[in-house]
């Protein structure tokens, strides 16, 4: 119970806006918060989303630290946070830019994108980043998520972006000129291809994208590919150590989905596929919990 003498201590000092006896109790609840719930990191982390924006808040707006410190604090503590409210991600990013950490703002954004349901993630704020990153861009910006931050966005966010619903394959093709060997290029590029039925064309850009790092978007859609061609797959082994558990089991749903129109003799092999990515996400779901390895998602 002394989370909550913590979080009350917390509700007092704001109330009183005592800013400096508000910051040491955010440190004390937060303080309570990591070493209290090592047991349960689910529950931990569920405590330290909603306590953490507070102090983070507090810092940019009372200035008690440099702007330096404050993105550190929110690069070093974002790992651990996750939220249903897309503002404060808006909000991080807002104070990173601010403080002349693009590549932290652009880090925050893709947290928030794909912690939402990626079809579904929208906000009017979101197109000023957009905007704002591809001029950046042009102007000799450089971050290894770019060419993901602005494919996603376009490709789920066309109507919204009032953008051609292919122009995030025409992007890719002018972004390979400056990155040509960029992993979100490549499966985008396939993923255009794959959706036109133009798998022939697909097929070498989803190895391609495979060569560069395992990932089970790319690998599901490489299978899918393969049996529309009537082709065996490279490579029968998928693992995929460094992807998100969470990430990975929702891939093996998708390629379940695809599993059940397979009812030819290919049937048995796709539904072993689909037990391959199971099994990567639990043992990365085993390490998530006992290891505390990944960021947190627990939404």
């Amino acid at each position: 119970y002394e989370i909550y003498g913590f979080d009350f201590l917390v509700k007092i000092y704001e109330s009183l806006q005592d800013d400096p006896q508000q910051l040491i109790a955010l440190d004390q609840l937060l303080n309570h918060i990591q070493n209290g719930f090592t047991y349960n990191r689910e529950l931990r982390d569920t405590n330290y989303s909603v306590a953490w924006p507070k102090k983070i808040f507090l810092l940019d707006r009372t200035k008690f630290v440099s702007g330096e410190e404050l993105t550190q604090q929110i690069e070093e503590g974002l790992a651990k946070f996750d939220s249903s409210h897309n503002y404060i991600f808006l909000d991080f990013a807002d104070i990173a830019k601010e403080n002349n950490r693009l590549d932290l703002a652009l880090k925050i954004l893709l947290k928030w994108i794909y912690g939402e349901a990626v079809e579904g993630f929208y906000n009017e704020r979101l197109q000023s980043w957009y905007q704002l990153f591809k001029t950046e861009f042009n102007n000799g910006f450089r971050h290894p998520q770019y060419s993901d931050f602005i494919l996603t966005i376009e490709r789920f966010q066309a109507q919204n972006l009032g953008i051609n619903e292919d122009q995030y394959y025409q992007t890719a093709l002018e972004l390979e000129k400056t990155l040509p060997a960029d992993f979100y290029i490549f499966f985008y590029k396939a993923v255009y291809l794959y959706e036109q039925e133009r798998f022939e064309e697909a097929l070498p850009l989803f190895e391609k994208a495979l060569a560069i790092k395992p990932n089970s978007r790319a690998w599901r859609r490489y299978l899918e590919c393969c049996y529309h061609l009537g082709k065996d797959p490279i490579d029968n082994e998928f693992k995929s150590p460094n992807e998100h558990p969470s990430d990975l089991y929702n891939q093996g749903v998708l390629l379940g989905v695809f599993c059940d129109g397979v009812t030819d003799e290919k049937r048995l092999e796709y539904k072993k596929y689909t037990a391959d990515i199971y099994t990567n996400s639990w043992e990365n779901f085993k390490r998530y919990f006992e290891n505390d390895a990944f960021e947190t998602s627990y939404l």
